[in-house]
């Protein structure tokens, strides 16, 4: 006779559940990031222009829901949510993501906070470098900046004392340059940097790691050029302190 089968207990039965629902989680985690790759070719284009344009790198359930049905991403959302808020806080963040490409932006934000004091400062200071060493024909692309770090975060503080550079702001004009695309911002008088002249111009400040990549990151139209609006997301973003390790 057929041996009876034995009934699971209320413990082995919890597990089995939350096996599976982590299963589903999984799964569902591997498509969204294919999906989101297959439209923006990386995961922070996609994250900046099909889920957080306004450039808080943080996401509720909600959010997630209402940009996944604008993608049209049909997956069980509860599964791929609960995936990605790995500290249970009700919110999920760009590193729990794509903890890679986090710990590339939260690198590059790092060595432009201690270089030049912010990163809009950092990003006018690229873009001039890259100016006049074009107008200056007997400049070469490995002449060295004449300010030292220091005096670069001392101009950049008594450049924000003149301004009103709240976080309000910022997110306003990061948000209009992901949504608006690059005639949504100009900066009066100052190119946009092409990949080449944004990687010599990040080793002639003495940026020693690929450039390539970090263009990408900060190109968020895929127009080959980008102005000082790019990185403007990075002023408001708080990356955790272990993404630096």
């Amino acid at each position: 006779p057929a041996k009876p089968q034995r009934k699971l207990g209320h413990r082995e039965l919890l597990r089995q559940t939350r096996a599976k629902a982590k299963k589903v989680g999984e799964e569902t985690l591997v498509r969204f990031r294919a999906d989101l790759i297959a439209k923006y070719h990386n995961i922070v284009r996609a994250w900046r222009r099909a889920l957080d344009p306004a450039g808080r790198m943080v996401l509720s359930l909600g959010d997630l829901s209402k940009s996944c049905n604008r993608l049209g991403f049909t997956g069980n959302l509860r599964a791929l949510f609960k995936r990605l808020d790995v500290d249970m806080n009700g919110f999920t963040t760009f590193e729990e993501l794509d903890v890679r490409s986090a710990r590339v932006l939260a690198s590059f934000k790092y060595w432009c906070e201690i270089n030049f004091g912010s990163m809009r400062y950092a990003m006018l200071s690229l873009t001039k470098y890259a100016l006049a060493q074009r107008m200056d024909p007997r400049a070469t692309w490995t002449d060295p900046p004449q300010m030292t770090a220091e005096q670069r975060r001392q101009e950049a503080a008594a450049m924000s004392e003149g301004e009103i550079l709240d976080k309000q702001r910022l997110q306003e004009e990061s948000q209009a340059y992901t949504e608006g695309g690059p005639s949504a911002y100009k900066f009066t008088g100052l190119p946009t940097l092409s990949p080449v002249v944004f990687g010599k111009a990040l080793r002639g400040f003495g940026w020693t790691r690929d450039y390539k990549e970090l263009f990408q990151f900060l190109d968020v139209h895929c127009a080959g050029a980008i102005p000082v609006a790019a990185s403007l997301f990075l002023e408001l973003w708080e990356p955790a302190e272990w993404l630096l390790d």
